[in-house]
């Protein structure tokens, strides 16, 4: 069950980090700002953790697939949507 945690933590992280750059792109600034500093937050409190954790290898490598589900779920929703208006 941690596992699952790490994984969808990992998940919400690298989604934001899309969605921040997409914002970023949109020239949307206080949503950008915001983003931001929840990744920074979250990022780094999630790695500080890790890094103290006895068991960080395993954690880091669920973590990282989290990571790679996130980014391709945000990057896939965008260009789902984005057809759309085409």
């Amino acid at each position: 069950m941690e596992l699952l945690l790490y994984f969808f933590i990992g998940l919400v992280h690298d989604a934001m980090t899309a969605v921040w750059y997409l914002a970023l792109e949109s020239r949307k600034l206080h949503l950008a700002g915001f983003i931001s500093g929840a990744v920074t937050f979250l990022g780094y409190g999630v790695l500080c953790y890790l890094v103290l954790s006895p068991q960080f290898v395993g954690r880091l490598v669920v973590y990282c697939f989290g990571c790679w589900a996130g980014t391709y779920l945000a990057v896939y929703i965008k260009e789902k949507y984005s057809r759309k208006g085409d």
